[in-house]
């Protein structure tokens, strides 16, 4: 199968958060072409295992995009279209790397194409309710010589005021001054506890704002989006600004740049030809979920240029996406090996003290 044709029947199939169906079963349709048992949950990921026994590795790609479409094109070596970078690309990789490997190659591969990454991570969610796989790479875009080790947290807020309708001349506030001054006052609070570089700092993002008015009432608020260090204080930013009703927060993840996962794609990386470095992200992804209740090693790798995520122009670099699914083969075997003989070693130990 040409890798390149699995990456644009992807692409040429909306998938924007909530509406990922008819994508799911292009994944499917082509899961199975390459010899992947596949299987939905209750969530309606689409899980392609291939091989059996242990060690099991898990490679967690997301299949929904932001909203937005536009057809596929091709152009000076790039393929332009939503979810190229986010992060169908690295989808498409992790599915092609594992087939290379084959069904014979030490213990079992999954690849999961998860619905809600963007939104409620509802895919995510449902996979966390079963066991903990030996291992886990996460699909997002890192560039192809490059490990992501770390995600910033997340968190939202929403704020309403609510005044009785007055005059434009009167003295009082109206909702919408309330509303703008809360704003502003969280936006100036977040910026006080800056730490240096943008991993370590938080940051927040005004994504939404309301207004009505009655007869009665005047109603105005906004939706903010904060995104925070490992181990940030939320209170100190509740009492600071209150008023606003937090959500549950994501906490931040900084994995081990020694664990199994990340060791396998550097020396991936450099097998390839490629001189690896590390990632801290701004943003969060479905590794954040993962890391909380799965303590396994893990790291998130794919190909594409993380400051295209969720623009106008998404686009990824053919040349760099057939590298990293190059990458990642190797990794996967990298990880069948060094996994596998750990856990020979801890059942032969376990027979030991039986004996």
């Amino acid at each position: 199968m040409d890798d390149l044709r699995l990456l644009l029947d992807l692409l040429g199939t909306p998938s924007p958060s909530g509406s990922e169906g008819p994508a799911l079963d292009v994944f499917s349709l082509h899961a199975e072409r390459l010899g992947f048992a596949v299987t939905r949950d209750a969530a309606g990921n689409a899980r392609a295992t291939l091989g059996a026994g242990q060690p099991h590795i898990l490679f967690l790609g997301h299949i929904d995009t932001v909203p937005g479409f536009w057809p596929p094109r091709t152009e000076d070596g790039h393929v332009h279209a939503r979810g190229a970078v986010d992060a169908k690309g690295a989808l498409a990789a992790g599915l092609l790397a594992a087939a290379k490997v084959g069904p014979s190659a030490r213990g079992t591969r999954t690849v999961v194409a998860a619905v809600g990454e963007e939104t409620d991570s509802r895919g995510v969610f449902e996979l966390l309710r079963g066991p903990a796989p030996d291992a886990v790479l996460v699909g997002e875009p890192s560039g192809w010589d490059r490990v992501t080790i770390g995600f910033r947290g997340q968190r939202f807020g929403t704020f309403e005021a609510r005044v009785r309708p007055a005059h434009g001349s009167a003295p009082a506030p109206s909702a919408l001054d309330l509303a703008v001054d809360a704003a502003a006052r969280l936006r100036v609070s977040v910026a006080s506890m800056a730490r240096g570089s943008v991993f370590a700092s938080p940051s927040c993002r005004i994504v939404g704002w309301t207004h009505a008015a009655t007869p009665a009432e005047e109603t105005a608020g906004f939706r903010a989006d904060v995104r925070a260090p490992k181990g940030f204080d939320w209170s100190r930013l509740e009492e600071a600004v209150p008023g606003i009703l937090w959500s549950r927060p994501t906490e931040a993840v900084l994995v081990d740049k020694g664990n199994p996962v990340v060791r396998a794609l550097v020396a991936a990386i450099r097998a390839n030809g490629g001189r690896p470095s590390y990632v801290l992200k701004a943003g969060t992804s479905d590794m954040n979920h993962a890391a909380r209740v799965w303590k396994v090693p893990m790291a998130s790798f794919g190909p594409g240029d993380s400051t295209l995520d969720h623009g106008p122009d998404e686009q990824l670099s053919l040349e760099e996406f057939r590298a990293s699914i190059g990458i990642l083969e190797d990794a996967y075997g990298r990880l069948a090996e060094s996994l596998g003989n750990q856990v020979e070693k801890s059942q032969s130990g376990i027979r030991g003290l039986r004996a």
